[in-house]
């Protein structure tokens, strides 16, 4: 685990338990998520019955939780449990892979120092 943390800079993290019946239908909507995020975020699932102390460093409380990790930081996942719902809570947290802009003025607008 601790050298996925530090493969990737940005990690959602799927905590779940294999007799939970909410982490059972949480994970095709985490799934969705994660295709729709790949090569943006990358994506762990991680079986929290087993993965305790990961678990506890989290603070996870209940079965199953999301967690967005980056920049030496997490935040836990709040919001409706549909993929939908998962991408547009990441992609507000780390913004867009990628942002193309046509004109100077949009590069200096968006905050870059230039190339």
């Amino acid at each position: 685990f601790t050298w996925a943390m530090r493969a990737y800079p940005r990690m959602m993290l799927f905590f779940y338990a294999p007799w939970c019946g909410h982490s059972r239908g949480v994970e095709p909507e985490v799934k969705k998520a994660a295709e729709l995020l790949q090569g943006n975020v990358a994506f762990a699932k991680i079986d929290a019955s087993l993965e305790v102390e990961v678990a506890e460093e989290f603070g996870l409380s209940a079965y199953p939780g999301l967690f967005l990790v980056q920049k030496g930081g997490f935040e836990e996942f709040g919001g409706r449990r549909a993929g939908a719902a998962i991408v547009d809570w990441v992609r507000s947290k780390v913004g867009p892979a990628l942002e193309v802009v046509d004109r100077t003025d949009q590069l200096q607008a968006s905050g870059s120092t230039g190339l």
